[in-house]
């Protein structure tokens, strides 16, 4: 279950729907987080991601992160990536990255942390573990 999900909120300015992930302001693990809980054993050969910069506010991004894997089975979490989004704080058209997974197994729970940011907290646009 993700906690502090934006998700469907009406952009009070622009009046438009935005659908987006921000954490708290200048929060890093283990408060800024989020689980995914993928509801099946699944072997994830890489994970999709989208940084976000706030819509017209442009002012944060996640910089460092780190994601976690753990199956149904184990209470122990195995870190399968650690890697760095790029700063789209200005960027209109944020890009899609691909995090590929060197470690082969059946997983189902997702762990994302926020290890660092830009401006003035992290959080995503767009996440999916294939």
């Amino acid at each position: 279950q993700a906690f502090n999900v934006v998700k469907d909120q009406n952009d009070s300015r622009t009046g438009t729907k935005a659908n987006y992930w921000l954490a708290n302001d200048n929060t890093i693990a283990p408060v800024g987080r989020f689980f995914y809980d993928i509801g099946c054993s699944k072997i994830i050969r890489k994970f999709v991601i989208k940084n976000t910069h706030n819509a017209y506010y442009n002012d944060r991004g996640t910089a460092n992160f780190s994601i976690s894997v753990r199956n149904a089975q184990t209470e122990q979490w195995k870190n399968v990536v650690n890697n760095t989004l790029q700063d789209v704080r200005h960027n209109p058209n944020p890009p899609l990255e691909v995090f590929p997974v060197r470690f082969r197994f059946p997983v189902r729970f997702v762990r994302f942390m926020i290890e660092s940011f830009y401006g003035t907290g992290g959080g995503l646009q767009f996440f999916v573990p294939i």
